[in-house]
């Protein structure tokens, strides 16, 4: 069946439809910074499709470490057997009120910043485990949560946490878990 002179609705593909109507703001954004990017810093770039042939190829599955991984040439690199890890985060809160309102149409100040010598994402140690300061509260407890989110505790005291880092508007840390050693990866042309 042709379309012709039919409109799309009437032709069919709802997919195509559904397709036409997302943004494409993000993928704007990245297709012109990337070429200033290559520009300033005078390196060399390449395509997903040949990433993904090449990750293939070494037999590696799909993961930000593995795509670099094979972007960095995939040969004779040693493999850390951990990723590091970081992520934005705000240095303060500027908004001088809570959104809730309270009795009486009053608005309550937003005036916790720093509660017992922590402050929200200080990377603490909790039970030997190394986690960041998501949400603090004035007597004393806080939300734990691991660099990508994942709850910790969501009341532990400040008694059971040891000061490690302070946040400067960025969060790191190294993941052990997330790559394993590679040794046996010799390049790409050895799995031809």
């Amino acid at each position: 069946m042709k379309k012709g002179t039919r409109p799309r609705p009437e032709f069919g593909h709802p997919e195509i439809e559904k397709q036409g109507k997302q943004s494409l703001k993000a993928a704007a954004f990245m297709n012109n910074i990337r070429w200033k990017f290559v520009k300033i810093l005078n390196c060399a770039w390449t395509y997903g499709s040949i990433t993904k042939h090449n990750r293939r190829k070494l037999g590696l599955e799909k993961s930000h470490t593995n795509d670099a991984f094979v972007i960095a040439g995939g040969c004779n690199q040693i493999r850390r057997g951990y990723v590091h890890k970081a992520k934005q985060v705000r240095r303060q809160n500027r908004s001088l009120y809570k959104a809730n309102l309270l009795k009486g149409s009053r608005r309550k100040r937003n005036t916790v910043k720093e509660v017992k010598g922590f402050r929200r994402f200080d990377k603490v140690l909790f039970e030997r485990m190394e986690c960041f300061i998501f949400g603090l509260r004035s007597a004393g407890y806080f939300d734990l949560r691991e660099i990508e989110g994942e709850k910790i505790g969501s009341s532990v005291n400040s008694r059971k946490l040891k000061l490690v880092e302070r946040a400067r508007g960025r969060i790191e840390k190294e993941v052990r878990r997330a790559i394993p050693p590679r040794t046996e990866a010799r390049g790409l042309l050895a799995y031809d």
